[in-house]
C-alpha cells in the first residue's frame, strides 16, 4: 500500500495514510488500527537557518525518516530557499507556494497546517489515489501472468477470479467522489509520513479477498514567514501620513526630525505595511490566505519634542497553528522597528551632539551640572525637564533615555 508522489510546482514529497471503517465492496477491506502521530512543525522567519534532521521522533515513539524529504528539497529551485548538501536550510524572505492535489488536498489547509479530518474524506482520498492505482497494478500483473505462464486448472480460475475482483474494484473506486483540485499552500514544505502494515488474504472457497490495513500518518513541515515591513508612515496629531525617510525593510533603527513648530507633547501615530503581506496581495491565488502576520502599529505622545516608537511585524503562531505549533517557540517570532522622532537637529539628550545618546552624554551633563556651566546648545539638548539648567535630574533623565533605547 505504500507509495509517493512528489506534490506539484514548488513542493516536496509526501507519503499519505488513511482513516476509516471496515468497507466491504469487491475486496473487503479492514482498516483495523489507526494511530495519530502529532504534529511537527518547525518555522522559519526571514535570514533564519535550520538544519533538517535525519528522523524526528513522535511522542507515541515512531521515528519518521526524513532522508527522501531532504533529497526533494535539495533538487528544488526556489529563490526564497537555500539549501546545502548536510541538509541546511536558510529562508532568505519572500513569498514561495507549493501547489497540492490529489489525496494532498484532504490533509492540508492553505496555511500548511492540517486540516480538520473526517474518517471518510480520508478514506475516500486513500481508495481513489492509493488503492486505486494499485488495484490497477494488480488487475494488470495477473492478466501477464496468463499470458506468460499458461495456468490450468485451480490455478487459472484463482487468476481468473483475482482479475475479476479488481475489476469490480477498480469499478467502485472509480466512483468514489474525492477533491482532485490544485491548491495552493503558502511558504511551507509539507510532508506526511505513512506507517503501515497490509495483508491480502484470497479465500477462494468463499470467493473473497480481505484486506487487513494497519495505518498510522505522522506530519512534519517547515513553515516560512517573512516579518520585514515594506513600508512606514507616521502621523502627527492625525495629520496625513508621511513615509519613514529612505525605508529599507533591513534597516530596523530610524531618526526623524521633526518640523521646528511641532506641539512638544504631539501624537504619534503610525501604519504600517508587511513586505510579505504586500507580495500575497499581488498573488491572486494567495491574497486571501491568513499568513497569521500580524503587525502592531504605534501610538505615541511626544514627551519635551521627543519619543521612541516600535513597530512590531508578529507571526502568532499560536493563533495560526494552535496545538501544532513549533515546540521550540518560547514565544511568537517577531520583528521590531525602532524610530526616534525628535524636535531637534541632534536627540534631546545628546549634549556631545555625535547623533546618539548614551551614558557618555550623562556623564557630561553631571560634569556640566558641578561647574555649573553649559552653553546655550548644551542647554538646548541638555536641558531634560526644560527648567532652563542642566543638574543631576537631566544626567538621570538622559540615562532613562540611553536605558530606554538600549
Amino acid at each position: 500500500m505504500k507509495k509517493t508522489k512528489i506534490i506539484m510546482a514548488l513542493a516536496v514529497l509526501v507519503i499519505f495514510s488513511v482513516i476509516g471503517t471496515t468497507v466491504k465492496g469487491a475486496t473487503i477491506l479492514n482498516y483495523e488500527s489507526l494511530t495519530y502521530g502529532d504534529s511537527i512543525y518547525k518555522i522559519l522567519v526571514d535570514g533564519q537557518t535550520f538544519t533538517i534532521p535525519q528522523t524526528v521522533t513522535y511522542e507515541d515513539g515512531y521515528s519518521l525518516d526524513l532522508t527522501k524529504y531532504k533529497e526533494r528539497i535539495s533538487q528544488m529551485s526556489i529563490n526564497a530557499l537555500t539549501y546545502r548538501n548536510n541538509g541546511e536550510i536558510t529562508y532568505n524572505g519572500g513569498l514561495y507556494n507549493a501547489l497540492i492535489n490529489g489525496e494532498y488536498v484532504v490533509f492540508f489547509d492553505e496555511k500548511g497546517g492540517l486540516k480538520d479530518l473526517t474518517d471518510q474524506l480520508v478514506k475516500n482520498g486513500f481508495q481513489k489515489f492509493q488503492i486505486l492505482p494499485s488495484r490497477i497494478a494488480k488487475k494488470q500483473e495477473f492478466e501477464e501472468r496468463i499470458i506468460n505462464e499458461h495456468p490450468e486448472g485451480d490455478i487459472l480460475d484463482q487468476y481468473n477470479f483475482r482479475i475479476s475482483t479488481y475489476a469490480e474494484d477498480i469499478a467502485l473506486f472509480e466512483q468514489i467522489e474525492a477533491d482532485e483540485s490544485t491548491k495552493p499552500v503558502l511558504a511551507t514544505l509539507p510532508y506526511l509520513g505513512l506507517a503501515t502494515k497490509t495483508s491480502e488474504t484470497l479465500n477462494f472457497d468463499e470467493q473473497r479477498i480481505t484486506m487487513k490495513i494497519e495505518l498510522g500518518y505522522y506530519p512534519y513541515a517547515i513553515i516560512c514567514r517573512d516579518l520585514r515591513l515594506n513600508a512606514i508612515t507616521y502621523s502627527i496629531n492625525g495629520q496625513a501620513y508621511t513615509a519613514v525617510p529612505s525605508f529599507n525593510k533591513d534597516t530596523y533603527t530610524y531618526i526623524i526630525k521633526l518640523p521646528d513648530n511641532t506641539p512638544s507633547d504631539a501624537t504619534i501615530t503610525t501604519k504600517s505595511e508587511g513586505y510579505m503581506q504586500k507580495l500575497m496581495s499581488q498573488n491572486n491565488s494567495l491574497k486571501d490566505i491568513d499568513s497569521g502576520l500580524v503587525i502592531t502599529e504605534a501610538n505615541t505622545r511626544l514627551s519635551n519634542g521627543m519619543a521612541t516608537v516600535r513597530v512590531i511585524n508578529t507571526f502568532d503562531v499560536t493563533g495560526t497553528y494552535g496545538s501544532m505549533i513549533d515546540k521550540t517557540l518560547s514565544n511568537n517570532p517577531s520583528r521590531t522597528y525602532t524610530i526616534k522622532f525628535t524636535k531637534f537637529n541632534f536627540l534631546k539628550g545628546d549634549i556631545d551632539r555625535n547623533g546618539v545618546v548614551d551614558a557618555n552624554d550623562a556623564s557630561l551633563a553631571l560634569e556640566k551640572y558641578k561647574i555649573n556651566q553649559w552653553s546655550q546648545d548644551d542647554l538646548k539638548y541638555g536641558d531634560m525637564d526644560e527648567n532652563n539648567l542642566i543638574d543631576a535630574n537631566d544626567a538621570s533623565l538622559i540615562l532613562e533615555v540611553y536605558k530606554t533605547n538600549n
